[in-house]
């Protein structure tokens, strides 16, 4: 029997979203009785003078350290969109780690990017289209038809109704909702609690129900 080659994994981020994909990571592992993986450490250019994480006991690397090879794979554990951007160019040749949690359900039909991360108890249903590295938090719900871009980070129990269309580089606040074909383009930020009823192009801070624009970048 050929022996199954290791891949390497590591998490980008040591803070609060890294705490939880962490056990996630475990989970799916267990779940998918898979053993051709092996946690290596951490990459954070911030806390790398740590050394070690107290919460996982993993080795903390700087990106720098990190070079490229097909055995390694990368977990984006940020939730904030431009640092995620910053690691994704940076890492653009490495291969990423879709991580689905077991409790996620994901329609057979809908086609997921890479380097995604879905959530506890999220719903991704059928004819969705994701791209890639999308951070679906606990509860996500993305409907029917739905059309997603690249770098979005979904609070948990965001709301996507649907045949809506989101962009590129968006920041879903906890429980914000989008109304079925609704649509909203690129670098924005929607509030906690808010709800989205009209169409929004780029670069604005959304807020309220229904959801104004309160700020333009």
């Amino acid at each position: 029997m050929a022996q199954l080659k290791i891949k390497k994994v590591f998490f980008i981020g040591s803070g609060g979203h890294f705490r939880e994909q962490f056990q996630w990571f475990r989970d799916f592992v267990v779940k998918e009785k898979i053993k051709n993986y092996k946690i290596i450490g951490i990459i954070d250019d911030v806390n790398y003078k740590l050394n070690l994480d107290k919460y996982s006991g993993l080795k903390i690397f700087r990106s720098k350290d990190i070079k490229y090879s097909s055995d390694k794979y990368l977990i984006l554990s940020i939730g904030e969109t431009k640092t995620r951007n910053f690691f994704i160019k940076k890492f653009s040749k490495f291969n990423f780690f879709n991580l689905i949690h077991p409790s996620a359900i994901v329609s057979s039909y809908a086609k997921i990017g890479k380097g995604t991360i879905i959530s506890p108890l999220s719903i991704i249903a059928g004819n969705a289209v994701v791209g890639d590295f999308n951070n679906f938090n606990c509860g996500t719900i993305l409907s029917h038809d739905c059309k997603v871009g690249g770098n979005n980070t979904f609070g948990p129990g965001t709301k996507i109704m649907g045949h809506c269309i989101i962009g590129s580089n968006n920041f879903f606040g906890v429980d914000s909702k989008m109304a079925p074909k609704t649509s909203i383009f690129n670098n924005n930020i929607i509030g906690a609690n808010s709800t989205i009823l009209n169409n929004f192009k780029s670069n604005s801070t959304l807020v309220g129900t229904p959801a104004k624009v309160t700020k333009k970048k």
